[in-house]
């Protein structure tokens, strides 16, 4: 549409009808590209997280089965710190639907712009 908008965020969570994303720290261009995880900060790991009632064990071991690595951080959540260029999102939650594990959500946790920052 040819206009710029420039929104200060304070969450990290960036509205999808965002195209392109500088993200800052101290004052400084952390990162600046288009608005997509994969291609932003590549060989960047990040945490993604799923919830998945009571299963958290079992998703653990589908997220490792893409990712190599998972861990249950309680009896509903399980995570895994991914580079999303080599194991992208959606790969993981189909890996977690398909070995019969209901999936509640799923995503960066917290927004994977928040995590540029640390």
């Amino acid at each position: 549409m040819g206009r710029t908008v420039l929104a200060a965020i304070d969450d990290g969570d960036v509205p999808s009808c965002f195209t392109h994303v500088a993200v800052l720290a101290a004052g400084r261009i952390a990162a600046a590209g288009g608005a997509d995880v994969r291609t932003l900060a590549p060989g960047r790991r990040f945490t993604f997280r799923v919830t998945s009632r009571g299963r958290a064990d079992d998703a653990a071991d589908a997220l490792r089965s893409v990712a190599g690595s998972g861990r249950a951080v309680d009896l509903d959540h399980a995570e895994a710190r991914i580079d999303p260029a080599v194991a992208p999102p959606d790969r993981l939650v189909e890996a977690v639907v398909a070995a019969g594990i209901p999936v509640d959500a799923a995503g960066f946790h917290p927004a994977w712009t928040a995590q540029l920052l640390d």
